[in-house]
């Protein structure tokens, strides 16, 4: 078996030694695509149908994520090619808090606007009274997506913080948001959930955090709300296309004001989840290759 890593850098170790016991050749660079059985991924390539196509001996993609947009999928399925994932595994996921512990990194730096006071000491200032800002005891939350794994985890942030949660999930309806002082995500992106916050749920809430997918929330819509002082601020980790251009006018506006934080996708990106989350689908890429998975 001939294995692929494209994006190989900080790779764990003990993942690297499962995938020895079972490959024939590991390559590390993209060149190698040609002769690859497997490619392991992460979020830096969208693996579309023109990316398959140009793997001719491709027999699985191996993902350490959850999301999978970044796949074709239907174009894996015609080519039968399998694709081994995150997706599904609850319990394992259950013990992976790195996402709901940057969503609540996120909301306390926007309500307690850090950015922009660390901003402003570094400027020389020490100014106290231009950054108060808000507490989370007594305020409520909507979690959109509180069924699932990382919302029930902020759920639970919520409470010991002493807020009042309101949960949403597929049951309920996604865009039923009620109306709360903070707004946060934590759905996958599907036909269903893609551009479900919008005008009338931005409306609804105060401050919003995003660490699900970019493509669930109307960008043009969140950036008039945060214009116009409708909407008190925001909190994203995700965006819109972002292998490619993102929205020039939101990230214009981040560079400007002190309302909008945006990280570069990275909620899950802690050294523990990342090691644990590749030992995960290296050992099963291994059961898959001695065909047990």
């Amino acid at each position: 078996m001939k294995i692929l890593n494209l994006e190989p850098g900080g790779y764990s170790p003990k993942a690297k030694a499962i995938l020895r016991d079972v490959a024939e050749h590991i390559l590390w660079e993209r060149d190698g695509l040609d002769s690859a059985e497997v490619i392991i991924t992460r979020l830096g390539y969208q693996v579309n149908r023109e990316f398959i196509d140009s793997a001719p001996n491709l027999k699985a993609i191996v993902t350490a994520t959850t999301g999978l947009d970044h796949i074709d999928l239907d174009a894996a399925k015609a080519r039968g090619v399998d694709v081994l994932s995150l997706q599904g595994e609850a319990d394992f996921l259950s013990t992976i808090p790195a996402t709901a512990e940057h969503t609540w990194t996120l909301l306390m730096a926007l309500v307690r606007r850090v950015p922009w006071a660390f901003d402003d000491v570094k400027a020389g200032r020490w100014n106290r009274d231009s950054w108060r800002g808000t507490e989370l005891k007594g305020k409520t939350i909507c979690i959109v997506g509180a069924a699932g794994r990382v919302g029930a985890q902020v759920g639970r942030y919520a409470k010991v913080f002493g807020m009042t949660v309101f949960a949403r999930d597929t049951k309920i309806g996604y865009t039923d948001v009620h109306p709360c002082d903070i707004l946060t995500l934590h759905v996958p992106l599907s036909k269903e959930t893609r551009g479900m916050v919008g005008v009338e749920q931005i409306a609804r809430t105060n401050y919003l955090i995003n660490t699900s997918r970019g493509e669930i929330v109307d960008e043009d819509a969140l950036l008039e709300a945060l214009k116009s002082g409708q909407l008190g601020g925001a909190a994203l980790d995700v965006m819109t296309d972002e292998r490619g251009k993102r929205n020039q006018s939101l990230l214009e506006y981040a560079r400007q004001e002190t309302n909008l934080i945006i990280t570069p996708h990275i909620a899950g990106a802690t050294h523990e989840s990342m090691e644990k989350c590749e030992i995960f689908v290296a050992s099963k890429l291994k059961r898959w290759i001695e065909g047990q998975e």
